[in-house]
């Protein structure tokens, strides 16, 4: 089955996290943790250019976290306080979707997108966990 989902650069990783979301056991995301995280890779792919240092060094600096924390409190018409935010950063760390330095999954966008490909591979019922 092949299902094609328009998307835009601002939405992509938003929609690529909602996607995974969908189907992980045990790391789940909530959706502030999408948005903060979708964010985050946003940052980080527009500055891969300059090498992988300077992207994660920019992603993870301070001014870009309360560009993110103040874009997504406009988004949300809420205040998204720096508390919170640093306990969604917390958290993605605790679950591995990042650390304080990088971002641990990287996602290989190319300017026409992307391709999913899932395995259901179905176990034999007296191994299944």
């Amino acid at each position: 089955m092949i299902i094609n989902i328009p998307t835009t650069e601002e939405l992509i990783y938003k929609q690529y996290l909602t996607i995974l979301n969908s189907i992980l056991v045990d790391s789940k995301l909530s959706p502030i943790e999408i948005e903060v995280l979708s964010n985050l890779l946003t940052v980080n792919t527009m500055y891969q250019h300059r090498g992988e240092d300077v992207a994660n060094k920019i992603t993870f600096h301070q001014e870009t976290k309360i560009r993110i924390r103040t874009k997504i409190s406009d988004d949300l018409k809420s205040v998204f306080s720096v508390q919170s935010f640093n306990n969604i950063m917390m958290k993605l760390r605790k679950k591995g979707f990042i650390t304080t330095t990088e971002i641990k999954h990287k996602i290989p966008f190319t300017k026409g997108g992307v391709t999913i490909i899932f395995n259901l591979n179905l176990k034999n019922e007296s191994t299944a966990t």
